[in-house]
C-alpha cells in the first residue's frame, strides 16, 4: 500500500484545526513500498480507495463516510472523486478527490474538502418538508423579484452556508441584478442546514438560479447565479496593427482614428473579483503596477477596458490581454516546474515604464518579485502583442529556474515564441517571419536582423562576437525552420498551430535538463532528448537537420568551450 510521509513541504496542506491533510501534490511525497508490476494491474479506482483506507488517519477518515462519484482522464493523469456522506446524506462541496499517475499508476495528489463540524441531528428522519412541496415554495419564495419561474429535480443535502462573489461581469445592471436576488436568501455564515438544493430559471428578469430551502422549516437559505460569465470586455490589438490590416505603412504616424479601427473587442479572463464595482487588470497571473519611471495611474474601470489607441491606458489592457494569454496557453503543456512557478506568483506588468525609452525589458524587484516593463518610445513596446510575448520569454526562462541569455538563446526562443505562437492569430499570413511587426514597421525600423528569415548561420565567421540579439536570432530561425518542417508551412491554420505547439513543448521540456548559459550544441542535443521523451524521438531527424542548416552538426562531437 502507498503511505503519505509526513512532511513539511511547500506541495502539503494541513487542517489548521485537527491537522489532517488538506492538499499534497507530488507522487515522491507517497511511500511506494508496493512492486511496480503489482500495481500496473490495478484501476484507479481500487488504487485511490486502498490508498484513502491505508491513510485514513492522515485525512483524520475514522468518522468520515465516503462514496466513489466520478473518475476524470486526462492525457498523463486519473483523478477519483469520493463525495462525503452524513447520516446517509450527501454534503454538499464535501468531497476528496485523489489523482493518479497513468505511466506510473502512482498516487501523486490529493485535494481534501470534508466537512469535519456537521451536526449529529441532520438525518432524513429530521425532514420536515416533503420534496414534492419543494418546487412550489421555490416558485413561491422567487415570486419576490421575478416573474416567469420554471423549477427542476429537487435534492437533498447536507449544506453549509457561504456568502458568494460577485459575478465577474461589465455589467453594472447584471451584478446588481445578481446581488437582488441572492439577498433574497435568509441563511446565516457559516450554519450548517438540511436542505434541498434545486435549479430554477426566471423570465423576468431573465436568469438561471441554484436554490436552497431549509428542509426542517421551508425558509429560504441562499440563491445563486448559475451562469458562468465571460469576464470583462477590452478592447486590444490582435495581434498588431499591420499584421491584422495587411498594411505594412503603418506606423507611430498613422492617424489615430485608423488605429482604432483594428482595435477588437476581448473578454480580459482571469480577473480578480472587482472592489466594489471597480475592477483593475489584476488577475490570477498577473498584477498591473506602476513600477518603473514615468508615474502612471493603472486602469480602473466599473464597465470595460475600453480605450483607444491612442490613449496609454490602452497599453496596459494590450500587455495584460497577451500575457494573460500566453501564461494560459504555455501552462496547457503541464510543465510542472513552469506551472508551479507562475501560479505561486504573480507577475508585475508595467505597460507605462523604462522611463518612456523604446525599450523593454524582464527583470525583478528588490524583494525578487518578477516584473515586465515596457517603454513608449516610436510604436509603444506594449501595443505590439510580439514584443510582449518576447518579453514573456525571459520570464519562461525565469520561471524553470535557468539562466540562457549570456550566448542570447533567451532573446532567440522569445523571437520564436512570439513568431511561432501570434502566428495562429495572423490570418492574412501576413509577413509572418517579421518578429516585430508592429514596433520594427518600415516607418520605424531599428533592426535589419529581427526576422524568423534571416540567412545567418552559427557557423557565420565571428558569430560569437556579434551583438546578443543578432546572435538569439540564428536560434529563433533555427526553431522557425523546424516549425515550418513538422507542419508550419501548411496552408492548414490546424497543421500550424500544432506544428508551433510542439516545438514549443519539446523547448520547455528541454530547459528541464539545461544548465545555465548551456551552448548552442548543447540546446540542440537537449532538444532532441526532450523530443524522445515527448514524442518517441519522432522528430529527432527535422531537429538535427534545421541546426545543419544553420551551420550546427549535432552529429559531430564538439571538444572544449562551445558558443
Amino acid at each position: 500500500m502507498e503511505k503519505l510521509k509526513s512532511s513539511n513541504d511547500s506541495r502539503m496542506t494541513y487542517d489548521a484545526d485537527n491537522g489532517a491533510v488538506r492538499s499534497f501534490f507530488g507522487a515522491d511525497l507517497v511511500e511506494a513500498p508496493e512492486p511496480g508490476a503489482a500495481r500496473t494491474g490495478r484501476s484507479a479506482g481500487d488504487m485511490t480507495q486502498a490508498f484513502l483506507d491505508e491513510n485514513k488517519d492522515a485525512f483524520k477518515l475514522d468518522n468520515v463516510a465516503l462514496t466513489r462519484v466520478e473518475e476524470r482522464r486526462g492525457s498523463a493523469s486519473t483523478a477519483v472523486t469520493y463525495r462525503q456522506q452524513h447520516n446517509g446524506i450527501p454534503v454538499y462541496d464535501g468531497k476528496i478527490v485523489v489523482g493518479v499517475e497513468q505511466a506510473s499508476n502512482r498516487v501523486a495528489s490529493a485535494v481534501n474538502k470534508v466537512d469535519y463540524a456537521l451536526p449529529a441531528g441532520l438525518t432524513r428522519d429530521s425532514v420536515r418538508v416533503p420534496e414534492i412541496e419543494v418546487p412550489e415554495r421555490v416558485r413561491q419564495h422567487l415570486s419576490a423579484m421575478f416573474t416567469g419561474v420554471k423549477t427542476g429535480q429537487p435534492s437533498l443535502y447536507v449544506y453549509r452556508y457561504a456568502p458568494t462573489t460577485p459575478p465577474a461581469t461589465e455589467s453594472r445592471a447584471l451584478r446588481e441584478k445578481v446581488q437582488r436576488a441572492e439577498s433574497l436568501g435568509r441563511g446565516e455564515p457559516g450554519r450548517v442546514y438540511l436542505a434541498w438544493q434545486m435549479s430554477a430559471d426566471t423570465a423576468e428578469p431573465r436568469g438561471n438560479w441554484e436554490v436552497f430551502v431549509d428542509a426542517q422549516d421551508g425558509a429560504l437559505i441562499q440563491v445563486k447565479d448559475r451562469r458562468r460569465y465571460g469576464s470583462v470586455k477590452g478592447l486590444v490589438f490582435v495581434p498588431d496593427p499591420i499584421t491584422s490590416s495587411g498594411n505594412k505603412a503603418l506606423s507611430s504616424a498613422t492617424p489615430a482614428a485608423t488605429l482604432n479601427g483594428e482595435q477588437r473587442e476581448v473578454d480580459i479572463e482571469n480577473l480578480d473579483p472587482p472592489n466594489g464595482s471597480t475592477f483593475r487588470l489584476n488577475g490570477k497571473w498577473i498584477e498591473t503596477r506602476d513600477i518603473e519611471s514615468p508615474d502612471f495611474d493603472v486602469p480602473a474601470t466599473g464597465t470595460g477596458f475600453k480605450f483607444p489607441a491612442g490613449d496609454r491606458r490602452f497599453l496596459s489592457v494590450n500587455a495584460y490581454f497577451w500575457i494573460d494569454r500566453v501564461i494560459d496557453y504555455l501552462q496547457r503543456f503541464n510543465v510542472q516546474t513552469f506551472n508551479d512557478s507562475v501560479n505561486a506568483q504573480r507577475i508585475g506588468v508595467d505597460a507605462q515604464g523604462v522611463n518612456g525609452d523604446d525599450n523593454s525589458h524582464f527583470t525583478t524587484d528588490l524583494q525578487g518579485r518578477p516584473y515586465l516593463a515596457f517603454g513608449e518610445g516610436g510604436v509603444p513596446d506594449a501595443a505590439d502583442a510580439h514584443v510582449v510575448v518576447h518579453e514573456y520569454g525571459h520570464a519562461l526562462h525565469f520561471h524553470m529556474h535557468t539562466n540562457q541569455n549570456a550566448n542570447g538563446s533567451e532573446e532567440g526562443f522569445g523571437d520564436f515564441l512570439a513568431g511561432a505562437w501570434l502566428d495562429r492569430f495572423n490570418a492574412r499570413q501576413f509577413q509572418r517571419e517579421s518578429v516585430f511587426p508592429w514596433d520594427n514597421n518600415e516607418g520605424d525600423r531599428y533592426s535589419n536582423d529581427r526576422f524568423l528569415d534571416t540567412r545567418r548561420k552559427f557557423s557565420d565567421s565571428g558569430f560569437g562576437s556579434i551583438e546578443l540579439h543578432v546572435k538569439g536570432s540564428v536560434l529563433a530561425a533555427t526553431l522557425w525552420d523546424l516549425f515550418l518542417s513538422l507542419g508550419g508551412s501548411s496552408a492548414k491554420a490546424v497543421d500550424r498551430t500544432a506544428a508551433a505547439d510542439k516545438v514549443v513543448h519539446m523547448y520547455l521540456e528541454m530547459l528541464v535538463s539545461l544548465a545555465d548559459e548551456s551552448s548552442y550544441p548543447d540546446i540542440g542535443r537537449a532538444l532532441v532528448q526532450a523530443d524522445v521523451v515527448l514524442n518517441g524521438g519522432a522528430n529527432g531527424a527535422a531537429i538535427k537537420t534545421a541546426f545543419l542548416n544553420r551551420g550546427l552538426n549535432l552529429d559531430t562531437q564538439h571538444r572544449g568551450r562551445e558558443s
